[in-house]
C-alpha cells in the first residue's frame, strides 16, 4: 500500500482486506535469518496450544515487569552499547506475555479481531496501539524468541513526527 498518510492506517487497510489466518509485519530494514519462517509456524504452533484467543506475537516485546523477551541484533545501537555487541533482548522457553512491542516484525492472529488506529498519526507507536487495542478486547499479545537481525540506521533523538505520535497515544 503506497501513499497512505500513517503506518497505522496503512496497517488497518491490510487487514480489513486480507485472507490468511495470520498476518506477518515487518520493516524493510529486517533481515530474517535462515529458517526464520519455519521457526515462526513452529512458535505459532505452540501458542495456538497455549492461548488459542491470542491476538499479536511479536520478535521482541517488553513484559508488565519492563523485561525485554526476545532477541535481536540492533547494528544501530551496538556502537552504542558495546557491552552487549548489539544484542538485545534474551531468549525464552516459550511464549511470553507482552503489554507493547518494538513493531520491526510481529504477527496478528486475524480471527482475534484486533486492528490498528487508523487516525494514528505518522509512523510510530503501533505496536503500543495495537497492543492496547488487544488487552481493550481481552485479548494477549506475546514475544517470541524468534531472532533477527535490525538493519536500522543510527537515530540519535526523536523526531517531531514521533512527538505527533505520542500526543495522539
Amino acid at each position: 500500500l503506497w501513499n497512505q498518510p500513517s503506518a497505522a492506517a496503512a496497517y488497518a487497510r491490510a487487514i480489513e482486506t486480507a485472507t490468511a489466518d495470520f498476518l506477518v509485519f515487518a520493516h524493510c530494514d529486517v533481515y530474517f535469518p535462515e529458517n526464520w519462517f519455519e521457526r515462526l509456524a513452529w512458535e505459532i504452533d505452540r501458542l495456538m496450544l497455549l492461548d488459542p484467543s491470542w491476538a499479536v506475537a511479536a520478535s521482541g516485546g517488553v513484559t508488565a515487569a519492563g523485561e525485554v523477551v526476545g532477541r535481536t541484533w540492533d547494528c544501530s545501537l551496538a556502537p552504542l552499547f558495546p557491552e552487549n555487541g548489539g544484542l538485545f533482548g534474551k531468549a525464552s522457553d516459550g511464549p511470553v506475555p507482552i503489554v507493547s512491542f518494538d513493531e520491526m516484525a510481529f504477527v496478528l492472529r486475524r480471527e482475534a479481531g484486533v486492528s490498528f488506529d487508523p487516525l494514528l498519526p505518522e509512523f510510530h507507536l503501533y505496536g503500543t496501539d495495537i497492543a492496547l487495542e488487544a488487552e481493550r478486547q481481552g485479548r494477549t499479545c506475546y514475544g517470541l524468541d524468534m531472532p533477527l537481525i535490525h538493519n536500522a540506521k543510527p537515530q540519535l533523538s526523536l523526531g517531531s513526527d514521533y512527538v505527533r505520535s505520542y500526543r495522539y497515544m
